[in-house]
């Protein structure tokens, strides 16, 4: 039988990042977007249960959280576009007792009207 489990997890990070998008040409009707956040968790307040059994974590730790976007989209006129999205989450919580790493992608197809 798998154990039972309940994770709460509040983080205060540090980050900074880059972003970059690119039109190819003068007349180009393409949008290429990337861009990278990296964060430092300096505190954390972290529960957790497993089977009943209650364990805590608060106070000043070292872990890293990710943050990743990519995207492009096409213009069919000034008015209309269509694109996709893909942003991605990576947490890495780490201590003596356990290794989470938590990885969550969402990915978006989209159309737009200006208005």
């Amino acid at each position: 039988m798998a154990p039972e489990g309940r994770l709460s997890f509040a983080n205060v990070a540090l980050g900074g990042g880059y972003g970059y998008n690119l039109v190819l040409g003068r007349r180009s009707q393409w949008l290429f977007h990337l861009s990278a956040l990296p964060s430092f968790v300096v505190y954390k307040h972290n529960r957790m249960t497993v089977n009943g059994e209650k364990m805590k974590e608060h106070g000043m730790c070292f872990n890293m959280i990710f943050n990743e976007r990519a995207s492009i989209v096409y213009h069919f006129t000034p008015r209309y576009n269509i694109g996709a999205s893909l942003i991605m989450s990576n947490s890495i919580y780490n201590n003596d007792d356990i290794t989470i790493n938590q990885n969550k992608w969402l990915a978006r197809v989209f159309f737009g009207v200006r208005l």
